[in-house]
């Protein structure tokens, strides 16, 4: 799609003019100018939702590619309109799914430093079943964290906050906050592994 384009429609081709041709033949040409014609504004959309040039350049290029397989059948009002409602929801769409990928690439990489999942939902759930005193050297140990590390420990494990959310209800930036959860959790690991060896 971001070849010269090959026009074949006068300027004044109406955005339903386009829409018609191409739906009844699959032309190339009426497609491409409509391509043309809105590129920008899709860009501009996506830009300002993701903030991202090189997301932005693959939401557009994913958006155009399944307009082209659903414009056939789809019954559109305005493409303008459609367009513009089709970015939107596939920006959103790779937001989420952008979240979700560095959430699991967190949590491995919190189970990787702690050495052992018990900080995980379920880990944390078998930790407490372990019996109370696990329980309350756990609570004991997060207790005598420093405050940073106290409660980025507690927002991302109990309160389930990703890092943006994080640094949103704490005004620390991403390296702090990293930081924070990265040496609160060596502390816990140190403080439990003592615990356990004096208990052994």
């Amino acid at each position: 799609m971001a070849g010269p384009a090959h026009r074949h429609f006068h300027t004044s081709s109406s955005d339903e003019e386009l829409l018609a041709r191409f739906k009844e033949s699959r032309d190339e040409a009426a497609f491409r100018e409509l391509y043309d014609r809105y590129f920008h504004l899709a860009k501009g959309t996506a830009m300002k939702i993701l903030k991202d040039e090189e997301a932005s350049n693959e939401v557009v290029a994913r958006v155009f590619a399944t307009l082209y397989e659903k414009i056939p059948t789809a019954d559109i009002q305005s493409f303008n309109a459609y367009l513009y409602s089709t970015i939107r929801n596939e920006c959103f769409a790779h937001t989420r799914r952008e979240r979700a990928e560095r959430n699991a690439r967190e949590k491995a990489m919190d189970a990787q430093i702690l050495g052992a999942p018990f900080m995980e939902n379920e880990g944390y759930q078998h930790l407490l079943n372990e019996g109370p005193d696990l329980e309350a050297a756990l609570h004991r140990a997060i207790a005598n964290l420093s405050e940073a590390q106290r409660k980025c420990i507690e927002l991302f494990y109990f309160e389930k906050m990703s890092y943006s959310e994080i640094q949103r209800a704490t005004g620390y930036d991403f390296k702090q906050v990293k930081s924070h959860l990265q040496n609160g959790k060596r502390n816990l690991k140190i403080a439990l592994q003592k615990f356990v060896e004096k208990n052994a």
